[in-house]
C-alpha cells in the first residue's frame, strides 16, 4: 500500500520546488522594476463647481428638437436585400485514377 504514495510525494515536491522558484523570480522582478506613480497636475485635483451657469441653460433651451416624422424622413425607407452567392457545383469534379 505504501508503494503508491512514493510518486505522489515526488510530484508534490517537484511542483512545490517549481512554485518556490517562480515566486522568488517574481519577487526579484518586483524589486528590480519598481512601480512609478505618475504625478497628477494640480488643475485636475481642484474641486468641481456644482452650479450651472445661465449660458449653459440657455444653450440647452435653444437646441433643436426633432419630431418623429423628421427622424423617420432621415432613415432609409428600405434596407437593401442580400444577394445570394453562387454555390460551387460538385458535379464537375471528377476523381482521377492512380
Amino acid at each position: 500500500m505504501n508503494r503508491n504514495k512514493g510518486p505522489n510525494i515526488l510530484l508534490f515536491a517537484i511542483f512545490t520546488t517549481i512554485t518556490i522558484f517562480v515566486w522568488i523570480g517574481f519577487e526579484v522582478y518586483k524589486v528590480l522594476n519598481p512601480i512609478t506613480l505618475e504625478t497628477i497636475p494640480d488643475s485636475v485635483l481642484l474641486p468641481l463647481d456644482p452650479t450651472l451657469g445661465q449660458d449653459v441653460l440657455k444653450k440647452l433651451e435653444s437646441r433643436r428638437n426633432f419630431t418623429d416624422s423628421e427622424i423617420n424622413s432621415l432613415l432609409p425607407l428600405e434596407l437593401p436585400s442580400p444577394t445570394p452567392t453562387p454555390e460551387a457545383s460538385t458535379e464537375s469534379a471528377v476523381p482521377t485514377q492512380l
